[in-house]
């Protein structure tokens, strides 16, 4: 099981990730310039600095995962999360979430049963 925090701006764009599961921890974030993003994986060995690049549109999806996908803001352009938390591009036939879910107008899944607040005011 993967638990994770993804951080967007007030535009929907990806920020930050941290996400947690039995093998480690992944931390990301695009940075100021826009062209590079860092982080690392955090695993009982050691920790894994990663630097990848990143672009305009770039953004994160998570195997096997429709609504991380969908909370995150997947473009299909980016970078793909594997269950092992390494990263692997994205390419054009990258379907990392499964079925689509139903987005409201700001790109939020839209849920049954749900609250939302912000984290900054």
């Amino acid at each position: 099981m993967a638990v994770s925090l993804v951080e967007l701006d007030a535009a929907g764009r990806f920020t930050r990730l941290e996400r947690g599961t039995s093998d480690g921890m992944l931390t990301l974030h695009p940075e100021r310039d826009g062209r590079s993003a860092h982080g690392n994986i955090v695993r009982s060995g050691g920790v894994e600095p990663l630097a990848v690049d990143w672009w305009a549109d770039a953004s994160i999806g998570f195997e096997g995962d429709g609504f991380g996908c969908a909370v995150a803001g997947w473009s299909g352009s980016g970078w793909i999360v594997a269950a092992d938390l390494s990263l692997r591009p994205a390419d054009a036939d990258t379907r990392p979430g499964g079925p689509r879910l139903s987005l409201d107008e700001r790109g939020v899944p839209v849920l049954l049963h749900a609250s939302e607040w912000a984290l900054e005011v």
